[in-house]
């Protein structure tokens, strides 16, 4: 089944079986040898921040009041140990957005060694298959771990109660995240930002049937507006990662140059994402609260 609830279930039940289902794609998607080990990795890392973001949803509701911390910090770190080749290959997507977004400047003919330096730090991380295939044995196994503790998840409420102040707690600090980045616009800020986007974005997949065509299209706004911010700290990344290329990459020259084009488009998206934000955070927290409530409540009837 999709990533989402069914509201007329229990609930503990209900996440439950999400949480069993992301950590049985994980898995399979281990086992597929039709996949890159790049690619493996990359699905399985995004079947980790869906699984953070359940337990977070529920985290006020759980009998367990040490459970969330423990089963938070399980997935993030099972998701780090394989995060240099994403990381590698982000670099070079973000590269290639940015040529994208700047088409037409003539300046991008003198930074193709920079995109070759990229590429080869890229393939030499994928290419160690061994360390890989290695890695890739570890995080089935902390998966495996994981599925067999997911039967003792369980809530100390019901309904919409299990869920009001994990959802409530993620959408106050995404109002607050969106403040202090315009506040200091800072790469750390915007993102920040983006992790509260992005729960807030995968509480309301969960939510989608509260009603649907309203959850589709906040979820579409959240999903283009995560987009940007992450956007953003590609950028970011990508500019601190220049001073460690090869002097022959990327002089000194070059890097001032990218650096400025790198600011450009930064400044585009600061410009872009901020509607974006006060619309989908114009809320209170508590009018969001009580107006959720009430789709909970007419989707029982």
């Amino acid at each position: 089944m999709a990533y989402r609830l069914d509201l007329v279930r229990e609930v503990e039940a209900e996440v439950q079986r999400v949480a069993t289902e992301q950590i049985d794609k994980a898995l399979v998607e281990i086992r597929d040898e039709q996949s890159s080990q790049a690619d493996t990795i990359h699905q399985v890392r995004k079947r980790c921040k869906k699984l953070r973001a359940l337990v977070r949803l529920v985290r006020g509701a759980l009998a367990d009041p040490g459970l969330y911390a423990f089963e938070n910090a399980s997935f993030r770190d099972a998701a780090r140990s394989l995060s240099a080749v994403r990381d590698a290959e982000v670099l070079v997507e973000t590269y290639d957005k940015l040529t994208d977004a700047s088409a037409g400047n003539a300046e991008w003919q003198q930074f193709g060694a920079v995109r070759a330096a990229l590429v080869r730090r890229r393939d030499e991380l994928t290419g160690q298959k061994q360390e890989l295939a290695e890695g890739l044995k570890a995080f089935s196994e902390t998966m495996t771990e994981a599925r067999q503790r997911v039967t003792s998840w369980h809530l100390s409420a019901e309904g919409f109660d299990a869920v009001a102040s994990g959802f409530a707690r993620t959408y106050r600090r995404g109002r607050r995240a969106m403040s202090a980045t315009y506040d200091d616009l800072t790469g750390a800020s915007f993102h920040e930002w983006r992790k509260r986007v992005k729960y807030h974005w995968y509480h309301c997949r969960l939510l989608r049937h509260l009603w649907v065509p309203v959850m589709k299209a906040r979820i579409g706004e959240l999903d283009r507006l995560a987009t940007l911010l992450g956007d953003y700290h590609d950028l970011d990344v990508l500019a601190a990662r220049l001073v460690d290329l090869p002097n022959e990459a990327a002089d000194e020259d070059t890097t001032a140059q990218l650096r400025l084009t790198i600011g450009r488009r930064q400044e585009q998206i600061r410009q872009e994402a901020r509607p974006r934000g006060e619309r989908l955070f114009a809320e209170k927290t508590k009018h969001l609260r009580r107006r959720v409530q009430a789709y909970w409540n007419a989707s029982q009837e």
